[in-house]
């Protein structure tokens, strides 16, 4: 496909925020942007100031699922961005520890857990409780695809991994108690940190609705704004933390909002942003720290007399040559993957060109997906709603890369039923000018899901600064 990002970009993968601009890296072209309103309160949304950028061309590949394939090279594949925007390791589960000294150690909450690759997947997250038992979190949070094995398995995971779940908007649908303790106090040498945990309340539409049955999940609102602030009045709270999964620029309205008057931070996941320094908002600092488990958020507060007089934040680098793997780790996930392994870890292919994901609007990795729907199905188009997570596979020293079961379930972890049909192009224009805004909406309640749909065999150019529902300004089928 092919799209002008002329305008708009709300994906900034690195460079540090300061108070005015910000630059980041794009692929191999550096740009440099500045905050189109003085004031980041209701929205952030960025004005290019270049008019030369990248247009990605619409790509020939072939891909097959099932039996060896070949994925043929496409133009902006560049080494560059590589080095700016892949995470090589696997994600781990949500989680926050405390480390003596007080240190909050923050990890990206998401989706191993329960889902996310063939392991998780022929287990129903069963084989991962050792492993993450290991880990000795002090509190998770269920993130958006926590209910992907229904209620009653999301439950019995998290109540088994060792360690505190809360969250404060799941509720049992019958009788409307929480499933979850809500809030969490953790007293270090007299001060009192104070947790309360958030999911997406947008996860019955996020997924299929069935995985919900039986979920209540509640708004963001003054009913949330009144526990939050009769929770910290009642346990008289030093330092309170939002521990939510929501996506950054709903974390950062939520930062700017009355909900977060008596909020000190608000430590976030889902949208995988890397965050090296932590964003003052209004109320409370916002963080992110990466994706795929590559990177380790630490937070060093400096207390004094129950006020909080200073902090720095860190956004480690999960490098393997710095931190070997620990050997009992080690040995638990071998014992894991074990009854799958044969299976999931044969090769059904190769490729020649990296594929990779964890960009907005279209990566090889979703092209290869989507591409090969098309082949299978025969169809003109082929749509997916794609996710954000994917470990890349990268060809060394000159020779194509192995693709196994184990990348495939990886890159697709949901083994759902490849659906045909007919749409007009009316409707697959106001639909795709409606997913254009879920991921470029300047209103944080508008947007849905982080990143642009996926598709193959449709040319698109839209201009994201335009109003919503005129953003599209080409859109051809087989053009």
């Amino acid at each position: 496909a092919k799209y002008s990002f002329m305008g708009l970009i709300s994906e900034i993968s690195t460079g540090q925020v300061q108070e005015h601009v910000v630059e980041g890296r794009l692929t191999d072209s550096l740009f440099r942007f500045e905050p189109r309103f003085e004031q980041l309160v209701d929205q952030v949304v960025w004005r290019v100031e270049r008019d030369d950028l990248p247009i990605f061309d619409h790509r020939h590949a072939v891909a097959q699922l099932f039996g060896l394939f070949h994925v043929v090279g496409r133009q902006h594949d560049r080494g560059a961005v590589f080095a700016d925007f892949i995470d090589q390791r696997p994600d781990l589960a949500a989680g926050l520890w405390v480390e003596p000294g007080s240190w909050l150690v923050e990890e990206q909450h998401d989706r191993v857990v329960y889902q996310g690759d063939g392991y998780s997947a022929m287990s129903k997250g069963e084989a991962l409780i050792g492993p993450l038992r290991h880990l000795k979190y002090d509190v998770i949070v269920p993130g958006n695809w926590a209910v992907v094995y229904g209620k009653d398995q999301m439950i019995r995971l998290e109540n088994n991994l060792g360690t505190t779940p809360i969250v404060e908007n799941i509720y049992h649908a019958d009788t409307f108690e929480p499933i979850y303790e809500q809030t969490m106090i953790r007293e270090i040498e007299g001060v009192k940190l104070g947790f309360l945990g958030l999911d997406d309340p947008d996860v019955p539409r996020r997924q299929n609705p069935a995985m919900s049955d039986g979920l209540v999940f509640s708004e963001v609102d003054g009913r949330l704004k009144n526990k939050i602030d009769e929770f910290v009045v009642a346990n008289d709270i030093d330092v309170m933390f939002l521990i939510t999964h929501l996506g950054v620029f709903k974390q950062i309205a939520i930062a700017d909002s009355p909900v977060s008057e008596h909020v000190d931070y608000v430590l976030g996941s889902d949208t995988h942003e890397r965050i090296r320094q932590p964003l003052q908002r209004r109320h409370a600092k916002v963080t992110e720290p990466g994706a795929f488990g590559t990177f380790v958020g630490k937070l060093t507060l400096t207390i004094r007399d129950g006020e909080v007089v200073g902090d720095s934040y860190e956004l480690l680098d999960v490098d393997p040559d710095k931190y070997p793997a620990d050997p009992q780790m080690a040995a638990l996930i071998e014992q894991a993957k074990a009854p799958h392994r044969e299976e999931l870890e044969r090769v059904m292919g190769y490729t020649s060109t990296p594929i990779y994901r964890y960009l907005t609007v279209e990566t090889p990795m979703d092209h290869m997906i989507t591409d090969a729907f098309r082949w299978k199905t025969g169809t003109q188009i082929a749509l997916s709603n794609g996710f954000r997570y994917g470990n890349p596979v990268v060809p060394q020293n000159d020779r194509p890369a192995p693709i196994t079961m184990a990348n495939l379930w990886n890159w697709m972890p949901l083994n759902t039923k490849l659906k045909t049909g007919k749409v007009k192009g009316e409707v697959l224009h106001q639909w795709l000018e409606n997913e254009v805004n879920n991921a470029f909406s300047p209103k944080p309640a508008e947007r849905f899901g982080g990143y642009l749909v996926r598709f193959s065999g449709i040319r698109m150019r839209f201009e994201p600064s335009l109003p919503k529902g005129q953003r599209i300004t080409e859109l051809l089928v087989d053009g």
